[in-house]
This record gives structure tokens, C-alpha cells and sequence, in this order.
């Protein structure tokens, strides 16, 4: 199937490490369903600390940053001009956003799993050997 992706726009003059990861994570999890919709305003308002679903990092993109200019009292968002922006949007729509189709396409393995289920394997393997040796009448 083809990739679904969501263009997210943020606006803020600083964010913490993972805020957005875990911005991104809450909302996608309300909207699919596994997270009551409640728990978004507890997360935002609550004096406490909420723990939310984290968003996996390779696929978030950065397609933009623009800048307050203090001085003018403006936002700054020419930062390139119109052909590098243009060589931009053709690189994003050409090789990056492919690339991430590929990544959310693509199975994942959770390392922690993989080791849980092979020493799940390996226990069946000894215990099935184990039970073999037994019912041979043990070693030699």
C-alpha cells in the first residue's frame, strides 16, 4: 500500500528534546484511536507529567524553519531565493519523500523483541534437547 503521511506545521520560539517526537506521537495516537482524546488536554494542561507515545524519528522531516525577526517584529521566511527553494521542493518530492514512503513501508523489528524471542528459542531448543536426552535414557 502507499504511504500515508500528515504535514504538521508548528509554531514555537523554542522545543524541548522530543517535544515534537512526542507532539506528533500523542496526536497520531488519538487519531487512530489508542489513546483516548481526553488524554491530549491533561497532557497540555496537567501541572503533571504525562507520559505520551513517542513518534519514531526517521520518519519526520523538517520541511521548513522560518525565524522572528526581534528587530522588525516579523517573522523571517525568505531565507532562500526562489530557485534554491525551488531546488528544494523538487529534491524533497524526488528523493525524500520516496525515502520515507520506503522507511514507513518497510517492516520493522524491535530489537528487544528479536532478543526476547530468541532466548525464548533457544530455552524451547535446550528444554526439547534436554526432554530428547531423558526419553534416550541421558548421555552415553
Amino acid at each position: 500500500g502507499e504511504a500515508v503521511m500528515y504535514k504538521v506545521k508548528l509554531i514555537g520560539a523554542s522545543f524541548a528534546l522530543n517535544q515534537i517526537r512526542k507532539m506528533v506521537g500523542l496526536a497520531l495516537s488519538v487519531l487512530h484511536g489508542s489513546v483516548p482524546e481526553g488524554v491530549m488536554d491533561i497532557a497540555i494542561s496537567s501541572p503533571f507529567r504525562v507520559h505520551v507515545p513517542l513518534a519514531p524519528g526517521e520518519a519526520l522531516l523538517l520541511a521548513n524553519a522560518s525565524f522572528w525577526d526581534a528587530k522588525r517584529e516579523e517573522i523571517r521566511v525568505d531565507l532562500l531565493d526562489t530557485q534554491v527553494q525551488a531546488n528544494v521542493e523538487n529534491f524533497k518530492k524526488e528523493t525524500l519523500y520516496p525515502h520515507i514512503a520506503e522507511i514507513l513501508n518497510t517492516p520493522r523489528v524491535c530489537p528487544q523483541k528479536e532478543k526476547m524471542r530468541e532466548k525464548k528459542r533457544a530455552k524451547e531448543a535446550a528444554a526439547a534437547l534436554e526432554g530428547g536426552m531423558e526419553a534416550s535414557g541421558g548421555i552415553g
